[in-house]
């Protein structure tokens, strides 16, 4: 019981965390129980329900006993199931009675009526109660002289004059009143019988439609549900926002929430920026309003009261806007250099706070306040650079803006710098300088070589930019010069540099197992020096050798790899365009070839690389001389390989072989056998002879065996496994 009590705490704690807060009201007219709640349900939401947490607050007005929204249930008599739940549903989970309370009824005591003398005899007739309900007269009234209710937690009061709930309340006030019958005794022996003693009647106290009532120490008691008593009532704190939509700088549309229980009406009330009265209205049961003929740019407070028994339920409906101001004016530009331009504008009318300028997604504000024709001057701009100004007037918390007023304008171009040459080749160069921001159209640029015009061209392209064709081994002079709008040009610039040396011709290759050597023929172009390079299977160099002579040799190279050589003319730092080759080293053999395992249908072979070989590449081989079947394969970076598919009891030869591109090495072989699944073949000769018993002769019978077995051997040898055995059988 214990647990279940403390659940049933727990629950209730966590519904009163997560409910609404209430709000509680005092009303000191007197009503019966039936009476107050319906007025309590019609102009708030219910009598009070009492929890532990708004005990002491509903309790602090009290001054005499108040009815709440308690009714005993008539379910019976039990403690349990006297109250169990307030007038809106909840729960009873919460008791404060006043001691003695509340009560319940006790049975009628058995009384001995006759002398010990005597046999008691037993009651011949039951007791019996009966209750009677007199005539009453309509009680149906308004609540015009019905004293003032308080909020107790510090809200608006106001007074119930005009609220009516004639309808509403009960017609008539039932009145109980009950009779006990007395209980005839019959006694059978003859006696006088003792008198019945005058007991007090236990349920004096007990009340058989009861409602509870709180003291004015916050204490429950019952009370009969027809007194007239004082009632508290309760609402949920009501809790809205007025929406606003579709604003524009003369009108705006409102809505609200409706409000708790039956409303009579909603009372608009609109103000401007200074705290003027704008606009009340009774709107009625309507929930929005289409606001006109305001001035733009200014702010607007918006209140809707929803009124209820003739009183403004707490918490209003509130909110605050703007207006959409009206758009700038006369919005041009003043003054340009190549990094900032200076705007100016007209102020609009009506209010104006503030002014949001953007030009290509980067924003600023002016002053907060502006009033009169303004400007701004906008600087760290990109030289050479077309910019889309706009201009929107704004409200001091900037929530609304006008509609975009707009200019576009170039700044002037600037001057290209940090002019850069590289990647020289010997009929080209690669210009670099540094990005100008903006849009710049194009660039002029002209190459010279000892005042000779040898390029001049506008290209529109970004840089880096190649010039070619130029001679090789030359100076040449550039000059740049930027341009926007295809024909504002901004400061030039120069550079001076040269080209490279040709390439050389007819690069040759020779190689042998672990050496290189590389020709070439030079061009006519000056050069001081040749730089050779040679690179391992298209890898990084690994070795480099400068020369002046048209050849050189590279040794202690690994076998069977594939070598790549490149060629350079070099001219006062410049190299030529590289002229590149590739050979491969000729391959040394594998060695000692074994046999790993073999099946009855596979050999697995085995063999040891040769040294100082790089990535290897093998090539194998397997055949059967007697099937005239053979197999081939490559095999990368593998000393070994399986063939499948074989004969068993077969002979076979294999070779490997070290793979270099197209050329291969010597090769070393193996011959290796299946295994052998034998079978049995059994065939008869017949002897047959003129002379007598000839045929029983031994040395006849080897001779035929040794010449069989001598063509079984010319036909198979050892290219398969094979057996012969005799047997001699009886004469027939």
């Amino acid at each position: 019981m214990g647990k279940l009590l403390l659940l049933i705490l727990t629950w209730a704690l966590m519904l009163m965390h997560s409910a609404a807060e209430p709000l509680f009201f005092h009303n000191d007219s007197t009503l019966t129980w039936d009476e107050a709640r319906s007025y309590c349900q019609v102009c708030f939401k219910d009598l009070v329900t009492v929890t532990p947490k708004y005990s002491a607050i509903i309790a602090h007005n009290v001054t005499s006993d108040y009815w709440i929204g308690l009714r005993k249930n008539s379910t019976g008599n039990s403690s349990s199931l006297s109250w169990s739940r307030w007038a809106n549903g909840d729960r009873l989970t919460f008791q404060n009675w006043y001691p003695g309370w509340p009560v319940f009824k006790s049975p009628v005591p058995k009384i001995d009526c006759c002398s010990c003398s005597c046999t008691c005899p037993l009651a011949t007739t039951p007791p019996t109660t009966t209750y009677t309900t007199p005539d009453v007269t309509n009680t149906s009234e308004t609540l015009e002289n019905m004293s003032s209710y308080t909020n107790v937690t510090g809200l608006n009061t106001a007074g119930t004059s005009g609220a009516s709930i004639s309808g509403l309340l009960p017609t008539s006030i039932p009145t109980l009143s009950a009779t006990v019958a007395p209980i005839p005794v019959e006694a059978t022996c003859g006696k006088t019988p003792i008198p019945v003693p005058d007991l007090p009647d236990p349920n004096a106290n007990y009340i058989e439609d009861s409602c509870v009532a709180m003291l004015s120490i916050g204490a429950w008691v019952e009370k009969n549900c027809t007194d007239l008593l004082p009632f508290i009532c309760y609402e949920d704190r009501f809790s809205g926002k007025v929406s606003v939509d579709n604003v524009t700088a003369n009108s705006a549309l409102l809505t609200w929430l409706p409000g708790p229980g039956v409303i009579n009406y909603y009372r608009l009330e609109v103000t401007n920026l200074t705290g003027g009265n704008m606009l009340t209205q009774n709107m009625g049961l309507t929930l929005k309003y289409s606001l006109g003929d305001l001035s733009a740019g200014y702010k607007y407070t918006v209140t809707v009261f929803a009124v209820k028994c003739g009183r403004d339920i707490d918490d209003p409906q509130k909110t605050s806007f703007y207006t959409i101001p009206n758009k700038v004016v006369k919005l041009s530009v003043t003054m340009q250099t190549n990094t900032s331009i200076t705007l100016s504008w007209d102020r609009p009318e009506g209010n104006v706070d503030l002014y949001r300028v953007q030009y290509n997604g980067t924003e600023q504000n002016t002053s907060m306040k502006i009033v009169n024709t303004s400007g701004m001057e906008i600087d760290r701009l990109n030289p050479a650079t077309l910019y889309k100004f706009s201009v929107w007037a704004g409200v001091n918390d900037i929530s609304k803006w006008s509609d975009e007023s707009t200019v576009n304008e170039y700044t002037k171009p600037g001057t290209v710098s940090d002019l850069m040459v590289s990647d020289n080749t010997d009929i080209s160069l690669n210009l670099s300088w540094s990005r100008l921001p903006g849009e710049i159209s194009g660039y002029r640029v002209v190459a010279t070589n000892d005042s000779n015009y040898i390029f001049n061209a506008t290209v529109v392209k970004q840089p880096p930019f190649k010039i070619e064709p130029l001679p090789p081994g030359t100076k040449i002079t550039v000059n740049v010069t930027a341009q926007v709008n295809g024909s504002l040009e901004g400061g030039t610039v120069q550079v001076v540099s040269y080209t490279a040396p040709g390439p050389v011709s007819n690069l040759t290759l020779s190689s042998t197992n672990s050496s290189l050597t590389a020709h070439w023929i030079r061009t006519a172009d000056n050069f001081s020096s040749f730089t050779v390079e040679l690179q391992l299977d298209g890898g990084p160099v690994i070795k480099t050798a400068n020369t002046s002579d048209p050849y050189t040799t590279f040794t202690g190279l690994k076998t069977a790899a594939k070598y790549g050589v490149t060629v350079y003319s070099v001219s006062g730092g410049l190299r030529s365009p590289p002229v590149n080759s590739s050979i491969f080293t000729l391959p040394s053999p594998p060695s000692n070839p074994s046999v790993v395992s073999n099946t009855s249908s596979q050999i697995t072979f085995q063999w040891i690389a040769p040294q100082n070989i790089a990535t290897a590449e093998y090539s194998v081989r397997l055949n059967s001389s007697f099937w005239t079947q053979t197999w081939s394969a490559v095999v990368n970076n593998k000393t070994s390989y399986m063939f499948n598919n074989l004969t068993s009891g077969t002979k076979y030869q294999f070779e490997v072989r070290t793979k270099a591109g197209d050329l291969l090495s010597d090769p070393v072989s193996l011959t290796a056998y299946t295994d052998a699944q034998l079978q049995s073949i059994s065939f008869s000769m017949l002897c047959s002879s003129a002379q007598p018993l000839h045929c029983d002769n031994d040395t006849i019978r080897e001779k035929v065996f040794q010449k069989l077995n001598a063509r079984l051997i010319q036909l198979l040898g050892d290219s398969v496994v094979w057996s012969i055995t005799k047997q001699q059988s009886e004469n027939v």
